[in-house]
């Protein structure tokens, strides 16, 4: 690890215990009897954007295009239901002295598949902003946000580590040649990739 000059945290079950609400915010903004065409759009794409995945479930549902306003208008729904849990819920054990100890040795990121605008709010209200240098998030994919974090630091990506909890923070790093370090959540999904997984974040003090 004597390469790595800037970190780059993923934010939704790395730092903070989010993904089930995230996941459950689907079936929220939409009535129970539409639980099943939910489920099945979750299960089509684990990765797919919320946007595209509420056009698939109003597909499902209507069995025609549905109209962008009423895509927006549910997106806004379950933007709002997760950026006032993402907010406010349990941080991962130790992720706050954790980032304030490696912020005070080399630049750290936040890449995250969440709406930019909104993981910026979400990160003031954590009072994170000082650790990061950059936050990135959607609807940019993960691998172009990474290139913004070299960018940025003026940084080679193979200076470069990732940390994140599923196969696409792992996917994105070796697109971008990065290393990576995968963290236990009940979201991860390497299934019998070969990764060098923490479930503890103090054991990135290190680095």
């Amino acid at each position: 690890m004597d390469n790595i000059t800037v970190v780059v945290f993923d934010l939704d079950g790395t730092l903070i215990e989010s993904d089930e609400v995230k996941t459950r915010a689907y079936f929220d903004i939409f009535s129970p009897a539409a639980s099943p065409v939910v489920e099945a759009a979750i299960r089509a794409d684990r990765y797919e954007n919320r946007f595209a995945r509420i056009g698939r479930i109003l597909r499902g549902l209507q069995g025609a295009e549905p109209a962008q306003s009423e895509i927006d208008r549910h997106a806004k729904a379950y933007n709002d239901i997760c950026e006032a849990h993402q907010s406010t819920c349990a941080e991962r054990k130790g992720a706050s002295r954790v980032l304030a100890s490696l912020a005070s040795k080399r630049p750290l990121y936040l890449c995250s598949g969440t709406w930019e605008e909104s993981l910026v709010r979400i990160v003031n209200a954590r009072g994170w902003q000082p650790h990061f240098r950059g936050v990135y998030g959607g609807p940019r994919k993960k691998a172009a946000n990474l290139e913004r974090a070299a960018a940025h630091a003026g940084k080679e990506c193979r200076e470069m580590l990732v940390v994140g909890d599923t196969r696409d923070d792992m996917d994105a790093a070796v697109a971008k040649g990065c290393g990576f370090r995968g963290v236990k959540s009940g979201a991860s999904d390497f299934g019998d990739a070969s990764v060098a997984l923490i479930s503890d974040l103090s054991e990135l003090e290190s680095l």
